[in-house]
């Protein structure tokens, strides 16, 4: 079992993907799921997920018909890591996100985590994140962990945002351009 290999695997999480169990023996399955105009960072995960397991990752893509004119692309992956990253996340077969979890994935989860939920603004950068306010709020401690200053405004203390201004900002945006891919730095213009 690779230690990165989890850690990148629960960074995936964060976001859009999930872990399931599925199968006849159970098995659990990395699942991401992308819009096809979003491929090219699927694929950019796929191949970082084959770099950091140890030893064959069986990964299987299909497409999944939607409403609107783009299809949806799915990636599953299963490898042997995936048994522990699915032991973190889900720990009674319910998904929870505490901020030793959160610590482990480190700064790459932050990159994965706003390639998946962040946006730009003229005003800052702002994380909406999943989960509602309980999340919001283990995200924020997080970040505050890592040495980053979310700014909460008033209006938004109910609300499952975080943002980012000014220097706070800058910083937050110079210190996780390294660790996204190059086609997605745009979104950390303000």
């Amino acid at each position: 079992m690779s230690a990165p290999f989890v850690a990148l695997a629960l960074s995936y999480c964060l976001g859009r993907g999930q872990i399931k169990l599925l199968g006849q023996r159970k098995r659990p399955w990395l699942e991401i799921q992308r819009c096809e105009t979003d491929l090219t960072y699927l694929t950019h995960q796929c191949r970082q997920l084959h770099k950091l397991h140890d030893g064959t990752l069986d990964s299987v893509t299909d497409t999944i018909q939607t409403d609107g004119f783009y299809d949806d692309k799915r990636l599953r992956c299963h490898g042997e890591g995936l048994y522990r990253a699915y032991e973190l996340l889900y720990p009674r077969d319910e998904k929870t996100v505490t901020l030793e979890l959160l610590m482990l994935t480190g700064l790459r989860g932050v990159a994965s985590f706003w390639c998946d939920c962040g946006e730009a603004s003229t005003s800052g950068l702002t994380f909406s994140c999943p989960g509602g306010k309980t999340r919001a709020m283990v995200v924020h401690d997080w970040l505050t962990e890592l040495g980053f200053t979310p700014y909460t405004p008033r209006s938004d203390v109910r609300s499952s945002k975080i943002h980012f201004r000014g220097a706070g900002a800058d910083h937050f945006a110079s210190t996780i351009r390294p660790l996204i891919p190059r086609y997605r730095h745009s979104t950390l213009r303000r």
